[in-house]
C-alpha cells in the first residue's frame, strides 16, 4: 500500500512539473478605441501591434486583446501554438476601428485588473497599454460623476494593486487630438491644441498620474511617422542573431548564437532548451552573462534526432531560457547539410579514445611533413651541382664547372678536339641570355645554342657541321628569345594595369555624412537571386531619413548567405528622398565603375566572392501584406 501511495505521489509531482514547464505567459494589450486616436490608428495597426506580437508572443503563450471607448470589450483570447494563431491575432487587429465618442480610461483599467487577476497565477503577466491618456467617460459610466480628487485616488489604488501583483506594464503614449485643451487633474493646462478660433473641447489627462504611480516611463509617439526603433526602445529585449547557414555537419554540432544586451543592467542568460518540432534538442544547458550594452556568443550544443535523414535541411528552432526570459527574435530558421560523419560527432560519441587517436594521427602527419621537407631540401639541384664540382679534378676535358658567388650564372664551355683550349665566354648582365659567341678557326660555322628558361645555366650543346642543322638551331634560339620577351612584356603590363585598378577603386567612407532632404521613412527588402527567402523579415528593414544599413555576410544589416562574403562590403543610405548604394569594399564589385550609386532601388548588382562565385542582388521597396489587407478592409463601404 505504501508503494502505491509513493507511486501516486510521484506521478502527481511529474504532472505538476510538466504543467509548470509547459505554461507560457499571458500577453494583454489594452487598446484605446476612442475617436481621439483616429489620426494615429493606422500607425498603431501597421507598426506597434504587429511588433508586439513579434517580440512578445511565443509558442505556448496566450494573447488577450481588450479595447475601450464608451464601454470595455474583450476582443480576442488566442492561445499561440503556430504561425496561424499569430495570423489570427493580426487579422483581429484589422477589424478594430476607433469610432467611440468617449474614452473611459478608468473603466478600461478596472476591467483589465479584474480580468488579468482571474487568469492562472503561474503564468507571467505582461500588460501593454496604448492610449492618448484622455479621460472622457460617458454619462452612464460609474466614473462620470467623479471629481478630479476621486479620479486621482482611484488611479493610485489601481496602480498599487498592479504593482503588488508584479505584472510587467508598458505604456505607449499617443499624441493629443487637435482643437482641444488638455488639463491635468489639478485643473492646470497641460496642452492647448486649439487655434483660438471656433469651438474646442476640454479633456482631462490621467496617463501621467498612472505611470508615475507605477514608476514606469511613457514611450511617447511624436510626429506623423512612428520611429523605426520605437518598440525596441520600449521593451529593450536581448537581440539574438541566428547563423543562417551552418554548412556540413553531423547530428551533433554547436550552434553559435550572437546576443546583444540592450538593457541598462547586466543580463544573466541560461539556455534551457532549443525546440525543434516540439522536441528539446539541446544537449547541455548553456550560460552567458552580458553587461549593459555588450554583446557575446552563446554556444549551444545541439543533438538532432538520429532518424533525421541526410541532406540539406532548413530547420526551425525556438529558444527557451530560464525565468521565462524573452529575446528578439526567439525563433528562426537555420540551414544545414546533414552528413553521416563529422569530427564533432566523433568526439561527442567516442570521447577520450577518439581524441587520443586524433592526436596520434596529427603527430604522424607532422612527422611525415618534416621528413619530406628534409628530403626535398637535400635533393635540390644546387646540391647536385656542388657534388659535381667536387669531382671536377678527375675529369680533364668535358665536365662543365659552375662558378659560385657573383659569377654563379656564368658558364664556361670547353670545345672538343683540337679546339679544347679555346674558351667560349658568355656575357653577363642584360646579354646573359643571348647567344653571342662563335668558335674560331675551322669550327667557326659551329653555333653555340643557349637554351633559356630552366636550362639557362646549363652547358651548351654544339651543332654538327651541316648548314641546315645550324640554321634550324639558330631559328629555334630566335623563337625562344622572342617568346620570352613577349611573356615579360605581358606580365609587366598586367602588373601595371592591376596597380592602376587598385588605385582607381578606393572604397567609400562609411563615416560620410548623409544630407537629409525630407523627413520620411522607407521599408526596404534585400532580394538575393537564388537565395532562400524563407527567413521571415530578416532582410526587411525600415529606414529613416539619415540612416544607413550595411550589406554583406556575418552581422550585416542586409544579409547575403547564399555565398560566403565578409560583413559590410557595402551600405544603403537613405536621405528621405532616394536611396544610395555606397560600396565600401570595391574588390567585391568588379563590374561597377563608381563606388557611389545613386537611386539604387530596383537596380541589379553583381558581387563576386573571393573564390570567384557571382551573386546578384537588388533592393526593393517592401509592400507589407498587413498594409494591403488593411487598405482592403478600410475600402469596404458599409
Amino acid at each position: 500500500m505504501k508503494k502505491v501511495k509513493r507511486l501516486v505521489a510521484l506521478l502527481f509531482l511529474l504532472i505538476a512539473a510538466s504543467s509548470m514547464f509547459a505554461s507560457g505567459s499571458d500577453i494583454v494589450v489594452l487598446m484605446d478605441a476612442s475617436g481621439t486616436i483616429l489620426p494615429w490608428f493606422e500607425q498603431v495597426n501597421n507598426r506597434i501591434l504587429p511588433d508586439i506580437t513579434e517580440k512578445f508572443v511565443r509558442q505556448g503563450d496566450t494573447f488577450h486583446l481588450i479595447s475601450f471607448n464608451s464601454r470595455v470589450n474583450l476582443e480576442i483570447v488566442q492561445p499561440v501554438h503556430d504561425e496561424q494563431d499569430v495570423s489570427r491575432i493580426v487579422s483581429r487587429f484589422m477589424l478594430l476601428y476607433p469610432l467611440g465618442q468617449n474614452s473611459d480610461f478608468l473603466s478600461g483599467l478596472q476591467y483589465t485588473w479584474q480580468y488579468v487577476s482571474s487568469l492562472p497565477q503561474r503564468n507571467e503577466k505582461t500588460v501593454v497599454i496604448i492610449s492618448d491618456g484622455i479621460f472622457n467617460p460617458p454619462a452612464k459610466s460609474r466614473y462620470a460623476g467623479y471629481s478630479t480628487t476621486e479620479v486621482q485616488s482611484e488611479i493610485n489604488s489601481l496602480a498599487r494593486k498592479i504593482r503588488g501583483a508584479g505584472w510587467n506594464v508598458y505604456y505607449i503614449k499617443l499624441p493629443f487630438p487637435d482643437k482641444a485643451v488638455i488639463r491635468n487633474l489639478d485643473d492646470s493646462i497641460l496642452c492647448d491644441t486649439s487655434t483660438g478660433e471656433g469651438e474646442h473641447i476640454e479633456y482631462y489627462e490621467v496617463s501621467s498620474e498612472f505611470t508615475s504611480s507605477l514608476n514606469i516611463k511613457q514611450s511617447v509617439v511624436t510626429g506623423e511617422d512612428v520611429p523605426v526603433d520605437f518598440v525596441d526602445t520600449v521593451f529593450s529585449l536581448p537581440e539574438v542573431i541566428f547563423p543562417q547557414d551552418l554548412g556540413k555537419t553531423g547530428h551533433f554540432f554547436t550552434l553559435p548564437l550572437k546576443i546583444s544586451n540592450n538593457y541598462d543592467s547586466t543580463v544573466n542568460m541560461e539556455l534551457t532548451g532549443v525546440l525543434f518540432d516540439s522536441v528539446n534538442i539541446l544537449d547541455k544547458t548553456a550560460f552567458l552573462t552580458l553587461k549593459p550594452r555588450k554583446s557575446g556568443t552563446l554556444k549551444a550544443r545541439i543533438q538532432l534526432p538520429e532518424t533525421m535523414p541526410l541532406g540539406t535541411h532548413t530547420v526551425p528552432l525556438t529558444l527557451q531560457f530560464a525565468n521565462k526570459l524573452r529575446t528578439s527574435p526567439q525563433s528562426s530558421y537555420v540551414t544545414l547539410t546533414l552528413q553521416s560523419f563529422s569530427l564533432t560527432q566523433m568526439f561527442h560519441q567516442g570521447g577520450p579514445v577518439a581524441y587520443g587517436l586524433f592526436l596520434v594521427v596529427i603527430t604522424l602527419i607532422i612527422v611525415l611533413l618534416v621528413f619530406f621537407f628534409i628530403v626535398h631540401r637535400t635533393s635540390r639541384p644546387g646540391a647536385a651541382a656542388i657534388r659535381a664540382a667536387a669531382h671536377s679534378d678527375d675529369s680533364d676535358a668535358e665536365v662543365p664547372t659552375y662558378a659560385s658567388g657573383e659569377n654563379r650564372d656564368k658558364t664556361i664551355a670547353y670545345a672538343s678536339g683540337e679546339n679544347r683550349d679555346k674558351t667560349i665566354a658568355y656575357a653577363s648582365g642584360e646579354n646573359r641570355d643571348k647567344t653571342i659567341a662563335y668558335a674560331s678557326g675551322e669550327n667557326r660555322d659551329k653555333t653555340i645554342a643557349y637554351v633559356s628558361g630552366e636550362n639557362r645555366d646549363k652547358t651548351i650543346d654544339y651543332a654538327d657541321n651541316k648548314p641546315d642543322a645550324n640554321a634550324t638551331l639558330a631559328a629555334q634560339v630566335s623563337e625562344l628569345e622572342k617568346a620570352k620577351r613577349e611573356r615579360y612584356s605581358i606580365l609587366s603590363g598586367a602588373v601595371q594595369r592591376n596597380e592602376a585598378n587598385i588605385q582607381r577603386k578606393k572604397g567609400a567612407n562609411s563615416n560620410d555624412t548623409i544630407q537629409i532632404r525630407e523627413n520620411k521613412n522607407i521599408m526596404l527588402e534585400l532580394f538575393v537571386k537564388n537565395q532562400n527567402t524563407a527567413i521571415g523579415r530578416r532582410n526587411v528593414h525600415m529606414m529613416r531619413a539619415g540612416n544607413r544599413l550595411s550589406i554583406g555576410g556575418n552581422n550585416s544589416g542586409f544579409l547575403v548567405f547564399l555565398v560566403q562574403f565578409p560583413s559590410k562590403i557595402a551600405e544603403v543610405r537613405f536621405d528621405g528622398t532616394e536611396c544610395t548604394l555606397a560600396i565600401l569594399k570595391p574588390e567585391f564589385f568588379p563590374y561597377e565603375d563608381s563606388v557611389i550609386i545613386e537611386n539604387c532601388i530596383h537596380r541589379e548588382f553583381t558581387i563576386v566572392s573571393d573564390h570567384g562565385y557571382e551573386v546578384s542582388f537588388s533592393l526593393r521597396e517592401f509592400d507589407d501584406p498587413v498594409v494591403r489587407l488593411n487598405r482592403l478592409l478600410t475600402s469596404i463601404q458599409y
